[in-house]
């Protein structure tokens, strides 16, 4: 039996509505391993159903989430849950709207997931003070 492992449904439009009945599938599916929703709109309230999906679902690996409008509220529910994921390896939030305050919930993340392994959080005008955060971060994670 093959069952679906990657999927991208990028570029498709699916604002908050979407997304939140793609996290209620995330939250039953168990042999998912990378999720590609990238430009598609999404912005705090579709953050926030991921966020809740990512507690519960553990085979997700991968997750493109980026150039959306999610911005440090966004970010705020992400991290809740992303700090304690242990599937996930690569998170790419890229040209979001994170600015510092994001950057701040993200250094959380790195300070507390040790699984991550690849992260771009590009294109986010995260600041003097996000870097700072993220740079701090970094040192814990080990």
């Amino acid at each position: 039996k093959s069952c679906l492992k990657e999927i991208d449904i990028s570029r498709n439009c699916l604002g908050d509505e979407g997304m939140i009945t793609i996290s209620r599938s995330l939250n039953e599916n168990t042999v998912l391993r990378s999720l590609n929703v990238s430009s598609n709109e999404i912005e705090n309230k579709g953050a926030r159903a991921l966020a809740v999906a990512l507690n519960r679902n553990k085979s997700l690996q991968k997750l493109y989430i980026n150039n959306n409008n999610i911005d440090g509220v966004g970010m705020n529910f992400l991290a809740g849950s992303l700090k304690a994921n242990s599937s996930l390896s690569l998170l790419d939030i890229s040209g979001n709207h994170l600015a510092s305050e994001g950057a701040l919930f993200l250094a959380k993340v790195i300070r507390k997931n040790t699984n991550l392994q690849y992260l771009n959080a590009s294109m986010n005008s995260i600041g003097d003070l996000g870097i700072i955060s993220i740079a701090e971060s970094l040192k814990a994670n080990v």
